[in-house]
């Protein structure tokens, strides 16, 4: 085992992060978040289930990107004037 990672430090010079993977795991998120927040600027009137449909992630995690951007989506209902 240290000689694969003697090995590697002459090779590369470093090694990799202990923490490479939640490096990309938040990279990933803010590119999704990124996404539906794009998606709702250009259509504001999309529904969440569309949403899903389309950027492939979780109703709960639109939802909750929705909700981290201060965004509360409805579905507008007409009421009568009193």
């Amino acid at each position: 085992m240290f000689y694969k990672v003697f090995n590697k430090l002459r090779a590369c010079a470093t090694l990799l992060s202990a923490h490479a993977s939640s490096e990309r795991a938040r990279k990933q998120n803010m590119e999704e978040q990124e996404n539906v927040l794009d998606m709702v600027d250009c259509s504001p009137t999309t529904s969440t289930r569309r949403l899903t449909a389309h950027i492939v992630l979780s109703r709960k995690r639109v939802w909750r990107t929705l909700h981290e951007d201060g965004l509360y989506p409805f579905h507008p209902q007409p009421v009568q004037n009193l």
